[in-house]
């Protein structure tokens, strides 16, 4: 029973370091997603439409949404593992 308290301890410190990590990858695509949602708009706005730069900048958006989703993913699925070991801690 102590030896499993003990893993779940060591387990729990990585998970923590694991959020500190997947928290400054969800902040680093957000902004990126940002930046790329702002100069977008700034090009089509500032620019002549071209259908292959609209289908380009287009593409990149998605792509940016789709990084920023993983990543949040990523930080909610650690999230819940760290809940999980808390309750198990609870419970020994």
């Amino acid at each position: 029973m102590v030896e499993n308290s003990i893993r779940f301890e060591g387990y729990l410190a990585v998970l923590e370091t694991r959020k500190k990590a997947y928290h400054r990858n969800v902040v680093i695509a957000g902004g990126l997603l940002i930046f790329a949602i702002l100069c977008t708009t700034g090009t089509l706005l500032f620019t002549a439409w071209n259908e292959r730069s609209i289908w380009l900048m287009g593409i990149f958006d998605l792509l940016s949404t789709i990084n920023f989703l993983m990543a949040w993913v990523r930080y909610e699925m650690n999230n819940q593992k760290i809940d999980l070991v808390k309750n198990l801690q609870i419970r020994d």
